[in-house]
């Protein structure tokens, strides 16, 4: 009897033991996520092909389950400068320094090491603004190098230029001096001369509200503008102090949304699609981000014989059913926004849609004359709710007294970036206008520390100059 008592004693409490750890189990299987900080916030999933090496996933990307819907795919391909050769990475130095033409192409042609080019890094080169002149005697020094050994001792480099390459980095700091007014400057581990193994896997990302400042960053530098905050300046535009945006490097298609300009740039998807354009008197033509498309955001001028047209500044906005507001006022379809001549690109009404337009463009002598003599347009409209249309001209009045007539392109979305490429430079011959134009949430007003650190180092690009 008394073993039968001190039995039940024992089962008893290993029952209140127990109770806890059920009542536990029970609770911990109604969640079946745990999360052991804030949720990430994920605005739409999209898939990618990009060279990375291989490493353990991103726990801090993985979001929670969400409702099934059809989902759009979109590609982002993002470059990385630093896969440049580090003979390349000293030329970008140069570059970004407004250093000489004839002195970048001195420095190629005494170069002692390789530049080793793909294609992707020529595009690259161009998107920031490196000449054609440039990037041949870069291919051709790069044969040469390739050949060397074949070569007799006599035919070789003198010995004593090759410092001269070696020499980039203290050449370039040199140029890129900056006063002690400056902010600091974050530092950032130099990379490896030679590259990891890389290996090409397809990758599912998201896009955020940082994703302007992420596609953006190879291409150019983020800089803080008074009034306007975070703004982006194209490296092609430091290079080149006569770049101006909706001028270099794209033509005017007309299309069922009005007035496209087409960009030839990589990155031209987005800062002449969404956001506005000012001319600082520091840093040149800057890009503020904003996240609606557009066709195109300029305001026009234009005469019997030539058409004009210049970006919308920041403070400039659309609404439908209002108008044009300015600095939050509503303003007529004549206002100016403010911007004088030297904002503006003209050109002759036959040479509006060449696909070369910049070579066709006036000089500032001209374009002051023409300013006085041209009438103001903005003639947007919004259909549907949020179809941005760009009327402009009328392309009746661009084609007057033209053998060609200007053809109506419909627009046709695509998933990527590298997918806008028109199949041939007369307009006649194009059947659909390729598009990216990813809907994106507000944009964050502060710009990751990652980039800023990474930026650093260029001091070129954020430093403020006095612009002509």
């Amino acid at each position: 009897m008394k073993l039968l008592l001190k039995s039940m004693r024992w089962q008893s409490l290993f029952s209140l033991l127990l109770i806890p750890s059920l009542v536990g189990c029970q609770t911990r299987s109604r969640h079946t996520v745990v999360h052991h900080g804030p949720r990430p916030h994920v605005v739409r999933e999209v898939t990618t092909t990009k060279t990375t090496t291989k490493a353990a996933p991103d726990l801090q990307a993985v979001s929670m389950p969400e409702p099934r819907a059809e989902k759009k795919t979109v590609t982002i391909q993002t470059p990385d400068p630093m896969k440049l050769s580090p003979t390349a990475r000293e030329l970008v130095k140069l570059h970004e320094s407004m250093v000489d033409e004839s002195v970048i192409l001195t420095f190629v042609d005494h170069s002692k090491y390789p530049f080793n080019l793909t294609a992707d890094q020529i595009v690259y080169l161009q998107d920031i603004g490196v000449i054609e002149e440039v990037l041949s005697a870069m291919i051709q020094r790069d044969a040469y190098l390739t050949g060397e050994s074949t070569v007799s001792v006599n035919d070789a480099p003198d010995a004593r230029q090759v410092p001269l390459a070696e020499s980039a980095t203290s050449l370039a700091e040199n140029t890129m001096a900056v006063s002690s007014s400056q902010p600091p400057v974050y530092a950032t581990n130099p990379p490896a001369s030679s590259p990891a193994p890389q290996t090409t896997v397809s990758e599912t990302r998201v896009v955020t509200n940082e994703y302007f400042h992420e596609q953006l960053a190879p291409y150019g530098a983020w800089v803080h503008v008074d009034d306007y905050g975070w703004c982006w300046r194209p490296t092609v535009a430091v290079a080149n102090v006569n770049w101006r945006p909706y001028y270099d490097n794209g033509r005017w298609i007309y299309s069922d949304q009005g007035w496209y300009w087409h960009s030839n740039y990589s990155w031209g998807w987005a800062p002449f699609h969404y956001g506005r354009w000012t001319r600082h008197t520091s840093f040149g033509w800057v890009w503020a981000p904003d996240t609606v498309w557009g066709p195109s955001w300029v305001t026009w001028r234009y005469s019997n014989d030539y058409c004009g047209w210049a970006p919308l500044p920041p403070a400039a906005y659309y609404r439908s059913g209002v108008g044009f507001t300015y600095l939050g006022s509503r303003v007529s379809l004549g206002f100016g926004f403010g911007l004088g001549y030297t904002h503006y690109a003209f050109v002759s009404r036959r040479h509006f849609t060449h696909h070369r337009l910049g070579r066709h463009g006036l000089g500032p002598d001209q374009s002051r004359n023409i300013y006085n003599r041209t009438t103001v347009v903005n003639n947007y409209n919004i259909v549907n709710n949020n179809t941005v249309i760009n009327n402009g001209i009328t392309p009746e009045r661009i084609s007057a007294g033209n053998t060609q007539e200007i053809k109506r392109i419909p627009l046709k979305e695509v998933s990527s970036a590298e997918s806008t490429r028109l199949a041939s430079t007369d307009s006649r011959k194009v059947k659909s206008l390729p598009v990216f134009r990813p809907k994106l949430p507000k944009q964050s007003s502060n710009v990751p520390q990652r980039i800023l650190n990474k930026q650093s180092s260029r001091v070129a690009m954020v430093r403020r100059q006095k612009q002509s």
